[in-house]
């Protein structure tokens, strides 16, 4: 047994393995709500259960037929846009501010955004919905964006710090001795550096907000705001639950987080190792 741990091929093979129970355990799920949302109505609930069947686009035609999934998609990819903006603009210029400059206050004020991440969300939803109702935003694209912003900042400003660490002070030194002011410091030399770091937390940005239902529940309650995961929560928690309709919602919910992935999982990685060393 100890030969057998000691070998590297056969190291490598239980390493291969495990991924693969780790995908399988993983990915089975989303394969089989894409499935289901691609069955006929006579086999979506048959028993006992096919893995594949005769594809069929009926619960599509159903989905965009019958009910307003168009609305429910463009309000979430507004909403999660948004948020992805404001945290990559916000983020960089606190962090920028945060590991730049020296005042009084500064580990204070990065010890505290990492207190405020702690905090369970929960406890902000009800005060943070009767600030947004007192000032208009309910039921608002700004106050979806606001109430987002708020939930996810402080773990994306956490993790942007480390990316600005890992910037040489150097640079901003000769910069300053070439004539460059602080703004251009930013825009100029370490926002560019940082990019694959901002990228990184403007994606986590995105999929907590697309995905995020408990502000949302509150803030975005008129039926022409609704966003996906609050119709979602509908539909399943209603008496006859259309479970076609569901996979199809579900599966396309899905697949705009998987297809981001795909394209910039390099800069994604890149970004989220960046400062990992250093900081």
């Amino acid at each position: 047994m100890m030969r057998f741990l000691h070998n590297p091929r056969a190291l490598h093979v239980l390493f291969a393995l495990w991924c693969a129970l780790i995908l399988l355990a993983a990915g089975f799920p989303l394969l089989w709500m894409a499935v289901s949302a691609l069955r006929a109505p006579s086999d979506l609930l048959v028993v006992p259960p096919k893995l594949f069947t005769t594809p069929s686009l009926y619960w599509f035609r159903e989905v965009f037929e019958t009910t307003e999934a168009w609305r429910w998609f463009v309000n979430s990819s507004i909403v999660a846009f948004g948020t992805a903006l404001m945290n990559m603009f916000l983020g960089s210029l606190a962090a920028y501010g945060l590991t730049r400059f020296k005042f009084w206050g500064r580990e204070a004020i990065t010890l505290g955004v990492l207190f405020v991440y702690i905090i369970p969300p929960i406890m902000i939803f009800l005060p943070l919905y009767v600030a947004l109702d007192s000032l208009g935003l309910s039921n608002t694209y700004p106050g979806g964006i606001l109430a987002h912003t708020v939930l996810t900042l402080p773990f994306c400003l956490w993790l942007m710090q480390s990316f600005f660490r890992g910037i040489p002070a150097e640079l901003d030194e000769a910069a300053l001795v070439d004539g460059a002011t602080s703004w251009q410091i930013y825009r100029l030399i370490i926002l560019p550096l940082a990019a694959p770091g901002v990228l990184s937390v403007g994606i986590l940005a995105f999929i907590i907000s697309w995905s995020e239902y408990l502000f949302s529940s509150a803030i975005m309650t008129r039926g022409e705001m609704k966003t996906v995961p609050i119709a979602l929560g509908e539909m399943s928690n209603s008496a006859h639950a259309p479970w076609g309709e569901i996979m199809v919602l579900g599966a396309l919910t899905a697949l705009p987080v998987l297809l981001l992935f795909t394209v910039i999982q390099r800069w994604f990685v890149q970004g989220i190792t960046a400062g990992a060393v250093k900081g």
